[in-house]
């Protein structure tokens, strides 16, 4: 427990320092002058000025922070992101340890989490990328949790209020939406996944129906709140794609979406260490082999998706999948500080060679936030 609220701690810390600078970086600005300090009837029927739009469930947030503190209150106008942060660094926590059942894997994918330079960054600024990845971190917890307990209202409640909201804050997130029912299928439709589960004496599981349920109230209830400005939202991409494309072709897409998104989650030297990515998902010990295709389904339904569609954004409008990539790269590195150390025939229980490469990783991170990222 020390070592959690140490690390949790210097979340804090990390994400606090300069949270009270002048607002305006970021996009702030336009944020705030174009929608947050106007009425709350215009945040939510306006979704686009030219060729950009807004994050509504954010900006409906940040409306009311204004209201109570100011439209000067720097620290009040960021709480929500930073508050937004700090929960989501604890379910990365709670995830990891579900996945791997491992207190070393789950107090890593912590320090990965609270020392991550792009988490920092959405953590100390007034966007909506904050939420989008607590509401995505949320639903990977609660889908988890439904599958493996029989306290469906509970968990079904979170899977549904934090699909919908991860929505309603950038609606680029229906990806990771359908990501997460195309896994929840093969876990219900493979005979030996579902097995897993405990499910497998069952034609059709209840808990088929249950999913069903919340995945088309989350499709529902984002459409009807989505529906007063869905031309908007429509004429919006079709301009930013021709104002700001992100990338000239499909073949562009094919080769560089990847690399691009890691380097986002990863930036400068820490890129080096995505290859522990791929060695946690094929290698590391998971409680179910289920959870190994957890991240392969999220990552290549966004993949897929933008590549058949051709359209596809920077790289922070996909950081629901950071969560996963973050515990996966963990599990990776201890893997492979244990086969290492197998290698060299090392006597010792504690894995020095997993812990020094996390060690370096941390270290790496701090650099990168401190040159780099900190106003």
């Amino acid at each position: 427990m020390l070592i959690l609220l140490i690390l949790l701690a210097s979340g804090v810390l990390l994400r606090a320092y300069q949270l009270d600078r002048a607002l305006g970086g970021g996009d702030e600005s336009q944020v705030l002058l174009e929608w947050a300090y106007s009425p709350l009837d215009y945040i939510i029927t306006t979704y686009g000025h030219g060729s950009g739009g807004h994050h509504v469930f954010h900006t409906i947030i940040l409306r009311f922070m204004i209201l109570l503190f100011g439209e000067e209150n720097a620290l009040a106008i960021r709480a929500p992101a930073f508050v937004a942060g700090i929960v989501c660094l604890w379910f990365i926590y709670k995830i990891a340890r579900q996945i791997f059942q491992s207190n070393t894997v789950a107090q890593l994918a912590l320090l990965v989490a609270v020392v991550c330079p792009v988490h920092i960054y959405y953590s100390q600024t007034a966007r909506g990328y904050s939420f989008l990845m607590l509401f995505s971190t949320l639903s990977i917890f609660a889908t988890l949790k439904l599958l493996q307990s029989g306290k469906y209202l509970r968990w079904a409640s979170l899977l549904f209020l934090s699909g919908f909201l991860s929505v309603y804050t950038q609606p680029i997130a229906v990806i990771f939406i359908l990501g997460l029912a195309l896994w929840i299928l093969f876990v219900l439709a493979i005979p030996s996944l579902k097995e897993e589960f405990g499910l497998h004496l069952e034609p059709i599981s209840k808990k088929f129906y249950v999913f069903l349920s919340v995945f088309l109230l989350i499709g529902l209830s984002s459409l009807f709140a989505y529906w007063p400005i869905i031309d908007q939202i429509v004429q919006t991409k079709e301009l930013h794609e021709k104002t700001f494309k992100f990338y000239s072709s499909s073949w562009d897409i094919f080769i560089h979406f990847i690399p691009n998104l890691f380097l986002k989650i990863l930036p400068g030297p820490l890129i080096y260490f995505s290859p522990f990515f791929i060695v946690g998902i094929f290698f590391s010990k998971t409680f179910k082999r289920s959870y190994r295709l957890l991240p392969i389904t999220v990552l290549l339904t966004t993949y897929l998706i933008c590549l058949i569609t051709g359209w596809a954004g920077y790289p922070r409008y996909y950081l629901f999948n950071l969560p996963l990539i973050l515990i996966f790269l963990v599990s990776g590195v201890i893997w492979a500080g244990e086969y290492l150390g197998n290698l060299i025939k090392q006597k010792k229980t504690i894995n020095w060679m997993g812990y020094s490469l996390m060690g370096t990783y941390a270290i790496l991170a701090l650099t990168e936030i401190v040159l780099n990222y900190y106003p």
